[in-house]
């Protein structure tokens, strides 16, 4: 009950932690609830484990598993009483239609490893992340798209790219307009006039210029009042439906170019006309962008954003808990877009029993086909060391009927019990 209560403390302490783990906050009405429940669960695990440890049943599992390389504890790694208390909080507090209670008791919600493969029959979990530089900030920002529907992902790769060349044309206008305004100002004072810091300033403004004042000003009038052309034409064409949408009440209608619109219509008609004219629109400001990418030339890339990576790939990661008997169970948990409300915990898989093997397991999507591409000790709850990941491997591939030897397979120490993440004993303190 201390611990619970000093749990409690800590995160009415600390407002910001509060909101973070909001999951775990307790009202002290529910202190006994959750302290009986968690001694109940106690007593179950520890009822199940010593009946099972030692038995002949066990004993002929243990060869088992050491025939697979399992080299870890005899009665596998156990779930300690922190996590159990943490489960049970889990249990009391997550009580949302959108949230699931953490729970021991039923199983049945997750996937038996062995028939892992019918459910990824028609799975798609791929993605394109696209990462762009700004040299104005010297910062990298990444996009992810994801999503089942490949018209829906091309689409945001079109908003994306129309929005970074949006984005420039605006950088462009604005660094136009400001180098114009200081060559103006210093051209004023004259160069007689000017100290070396000015000059040296106005030198430069009229590098930077140089194609502006040498033919590119008329282009870019051309192109501006092409597109003031358009964007006129539009504006033109969506005035008496927005003046009609301002006056219009109830169920009225109004009458535009000798026909009647109710309120939907005319608001139906105000998308079609943005629609109609939204390529042409487009259209006229990339010319624009091409003629300031000759005027800054060389310049160009000290302000304007640009991509400069774009990965792609099809993967979908399971948690999984190897218990000492029964079907190894698993549980999607998304790279992108999961949430605390529903995230499955190990010690869910396993019923709150000892395992010999946690993790995540990852596929990829190769053709038409999932291929098992890492599997990884990753478990907060049981954090199982380095050494479970061989027999790890060679029981997940037993399970699913694939070849433990594949080189496409990777282990991965997720799990930093004196060895770290990447596989490599660390160095020994000195004496």
């Amino acid at each position: 009950m201390q611990e619970l209560v000093d749990f409690q403390q800590l995160l009415d302490d600390n407002p910001q932690l509060k909101a973070l783990k909001w999951a775990y906050v307790l009202t002290p009405d529910q202190y006994d609830g959750v302290v009986d429940q968690v001694m109940e669960e106690v007593r179950k695990i520890g009822e199940y484990e010593s009946a099972r440890i030692g038995s002949a049943e066990d004993a002929a599992s243990n060869t088992r598993r050491s025939e697979l390389g399992y080299i870890g504890p005899e009665e596998g790694y156990p779930l300690d009483v922190e996590h159990i208390l943490m489960d049970v909080i889990q249990n009391h507090t997550k009580t949302g239609e959108d949230q699931r209670p953490r729970s021991y008791d039923d199983t049945s919600r997750f996937i038996d490893l062995s028939e892992l493969s019918y459910h990824l029959v028609d799975k798609d979990r791929s993605y394109k992340k696209i990462t762009t530089y700004d040299p104005v900030s010297g910062k990298h920002r990444d996009r992810q798209i994801t999503g089942d529907k490949a018209h829906r992902k091309d689409a945001e790769i079109a908003s994306h790219e129309k929005t970074l060349q949006l984005d420039n044309l605006r950088r462009a206008e604005q660094r136009l307009a400001k180098l114009v305004k200081d060559h103006d100002a210093l051209k004023k004072i004259g160069r007689k006039n000017m100290d070396d810091d000015q000059k040296s300033e106005y030198s430069d403004l009229q590098r930077q210029l140089s194609g502006y004042d040498k033919g590119l000003r008329g282009q870019l009038e051309k192109a501006q009042a092409a597109l003031a052309e358009v964007e006129t034409e539009k504006r033109e064409a969506l005035g008496p439906f927005k003046d009609a949408i301002k006056s219009i009440r109830g169920q009225a209608e109004a009458v535009i170019e000798g026909a009647s619109f109710g309120r939907k219509g005319i608001q139906e008609r105000l998308r079609a006309i943005s629609a109609e004219y939204g390529e042409p629109v487009l259209e006229k400001k990339l010319t624009i962008l091409e003629v300031y990418q000759d005027i800054f030339k060389k310049d160009w890339n000290k302000f304007a954003l640009r991509e400069v990576a774009r990965e792609e790939a099809n993967i979908i990661k399971f948690i999984y808990a190897i218990p000492a008997e029964g079907p190894i169970m698993v549980e999607e948990e998304r790279f992108r877009g999961g949430s605390d409300s529903s995230r499955a915990a190990h010690s869910e898989l396993a019923q709150g029993r000892n395992i010999y093997a946690a993790g995540e397991i990852v596929f990829t999507k190769e053709g038409d086909k999932w291929v098992l591409t890492e599997v990884n000790n990753g478990s907060g709850h049981y954090r199982p060391a380095q050494d479970v990941l061989n027999y790890a491997k060679a029981k997940i591939a037993e399970e699913l009927g694939i070849d433990p030897n594949d080189d496409r397979i990777v282990t991965r120490n997720c799990i930093f019990r004196g060895i770290d993440v990447d596989g490599l004993p660390l160095e020994e303190e000195a004496a």
